[in-house]
């Protein structure tokens, strides 16, 4: 307990201090998002690039490549080789950004994603899911996201070094479509446990909710 004690005010006083170390009104941040290299939905590698454009405005440019796969598809009969990209557009406002909560800012995203990956998934026409008679099928999915979020953030810094925590609420346009499958009149076959991946992967053209929460890492140019 008391090294956890320790530590916690450890990296309460290093946060407190980064923060005093305030930003230029024309600084420029490139920031990587380590988390999207190990995501289950949509893995990428996901770069950005912060412009300052005022003592409490900023711009942000966001780029992603999809990654061909995620560390759950190891060992899975279906490797789901995937591709695509996202590109981001942020707009920020910080708060008083002269004292510890210099770093507070709230901003609006807006996203477009492509991602195109193949998938193993049971299927069964309508008149026979609910009698257990499905069978597996192998496909590739197109799927095509616009995002609007929401977002509250503090961005630590420290010399050069900046750490940006955020979480956030938005809506979010999916479209998904399949292809190569075997019977295209089929339906996809409700899991036994609820999870993300099949929303995610379900046919058709429909709003859902976004919940954006995510670190960056980043570098001040």
């Amino acid at each position: 307990m008391k090294p956890a004690f320790v530590f916690c005010l450890a990296l309460f006083f290093w946060l407190k201090t980064a923060a005093q170390d305030s930003l230029s009104s024309t600084a420029s941040i490139i920031k990587w998002t380590p988390l999207k290299a190990v995501g289950v939905v949509n893995p990428s590698i996901e770069l950005s690039f912060e412009q300052f454009t005022g003592r409490r405005w900023s711009t942000s440019l966001t780029g992603a490549w999809m990654l061909p796969g995620s560390i759950p598809d190891i060992g899975s009969p279906v490797h789901p080789d995937a591709s695509g990209y996202m590109a981001g557009l942020e707009q920020r406002y910080y708060f008083v950004r002269s004292n510890w909560f210099s770093q507070v800012y709230s901003g609006l995203q807006l996203q477009y994603r492509e991602r195109y990956f193949t998938s193993l998934w049971e299927f069964g026409s309508r008149s026979v899911l609910d009698t257990g008679l499905l069978y597996e099928d192998t496909f590739r999915v197109s799927r095509r996201h616009y995002t609007i979020n929401a977002v509250l953030g503090t961005q630590f810094v420290w010399k050069r070094f900046v750490l940006d925590i955020y979480g956030g609420l938005g809506l979010r346009h999916r479209a998904v479509t399949h292809s190569d499958r075997r019977l295209p009149g089929d339906v996809m076959a409700h899991p036994r446990h609820p999870g993300f991946v099949f929303p995610a992967n379900k046919e058709g053209s429909y709003w859902t909710v976004s919940v954006p929460l995510n670190i960056r890492i980043g570098w001040q140019l």
